[in-house]
């Protein structure tokens, strides 16, 4: 059975208002993780590897779609980035949809 938990997943907007996707994938080999864009979401997959050992830890597939429901996130332009088990995706806001401050007069 799949579990919806996993793998274990932060989503979270750091100081710059990016939108930042840190995945737990310990384990995994970076030629099968799979980020794909389409129009106003993001999927982050794997294909299941085979396995002799008892435990699947590290070896289930797995496939999670995030959408940027406002459509203010440049998607395509992301940037993902893969060190010691951990996927990093760091989405920028598209220009113009950055908070502003507007001074009153």
């Amino acid at each position: 059975p799949k579990r919806k938990s996993f793998p274990i997943t932060d989503v979270y907007r750091d100081e710059n208002d990016n939108q930042i996707i840190e995945m737990a994938l310990a384990g995994y080999d970076k030629n099968l993780i799979s980020i794909e864009v389409r129009s106003n979401q993001i999927t982050i997959s794997a294909r299941g590897m085979e396995s002799k050992r008892e435990s699947n830890i590290a070896r289930r597939g797995f496939q999670k779609t995030y959408i940027d429901y406002n459509n203010d996130m440049d998607l395509a332009n992301a940037k993902a980035t893969f060190q010691q088990g951990l996927l990093k995706i760091v989405i920028s806001p598209k220009l113009g949809t950055k908070c502003t401050k507007i001074n009153i007069e």
